[in-house]
């Protein structure tokens, strides 16, 4: 079936439930399951979307469909259970996309299986569904800390910078990972964007060790002018630091401003010396 076809073959069911239902009780999109001798759009919609054998863009028809249905609230709650094995089904599916779309799904629910299935494809990469760097992020969603231990090896591994940038997200609010984010905002030959989140992370799990780290950074001139644009706009938002900053780095920020080598790191002194201005 064509996704026309489709469309309109659920669109006529629905309209048909919503003349029949009662309006008393609630009906998901109008429709009534129980309608005597009339189909289910809604379990039709689903069988569909999990059919591998329907059209890619039928499916994903099918998909919209159902999503606008959850927003029946309890109405929809007698579809829960078959639409979250349709997905688990589907994330194993053969089209990326539509497999891709039921893992990001499954893994906003903290679904176990979604869990387990990007797991095992971390370990065994021949048998992953999705990017290492998107199964992080996709991890990253679990409330027990799963991706915890993935994304620290990660970032002590050989991967591209895209994944090592979820790892990073991956531990955003992890204060098991303070000597990490330390580490790699200290290391030079870490990219500047790896630096950038890494301060971000240490900023929220150890507020001072960062403020160390950042004023060492923003105020040598051998550094990175990114790494010290982003660490003095961190410093910046650093609940406190600019009404107590130490004078001999107020300063140094006045010769960056009229000096720095970027614009970017001159009006990023300027912003944080005037938050430090009485108005």
């Amino acid at each position: 079936m064509n996704v026309d076809d489709y469309r309109k073959a659920f669109t006529a069911e629905m309209e048909k439930q919503r003349q029949t239902a009662e309006p008393s009780i609630p009906v998901p999109m109008g429709a009534r399951a129980d309608v005597a001798d009339a189909p289910d759009p809604l379990a039709q919609a689903i069988a569909t979307f999990r059919n591998s054998s329907q059209p890619a863009a039928t499916r994903q028809a099918a998909l919209r469909d159902i999503q606008t249905a959850t927003f029946a609230g309890p109405g929809f709650d007698r579809y829960r259970a078959s639409f979250r094995d349709a997905l688990r089904a589907v994330a194993e599916d053969k089209n990326e996309d539509l497999r891709t779309q039921a893992l990001e799904m499954l893994a906003i629910d903290k679904d176990e299986v979604a869990q387990q299935l990007l797991l095992r494809g971390l370990q065994t990469p021949s048998e992953a569904l999705v990017s290492t760097a998107k199964a992080v992020q996709l991890l990253a969603h679990d409330d027990h800390g799963a991706a915890i231990p993935v994304a620290r090896g990660i970032l002590r591994g050989d991967y591209d910078l895209d994944t090592k940038e979820e790892a990073l997200r991956a531990l955003a609010s992890d204060p098991g990972s303070t000597g990490l984010f330390a580490d790699i905002l200290a290391d030079r030959s870490q990219p500047p964007r790896l630096r950038s989140l890494s301060a971000s992370g240490l900023r929220a799990v150890d507020p001072q060790r960062f403020a160390q780290l950042a004023q060492r950074i923003v105020t040598d001139d051998r550094e990175d002018d990114e790494v010290r644009t982003n660490a003095l706009g961190a410093l910046d938002h650093l609940k406190g630091f600019s009404s107590k900053v130490d004078p001999t780095f107020a300063d140094a920020i006045s010769k960056i401003e009229q000096s720095g080598k970027s614009d970017d790191l001159r009006a990023a002194a300027r912003r944080f010396l005037q938050s430090r201005t009485p108005k």
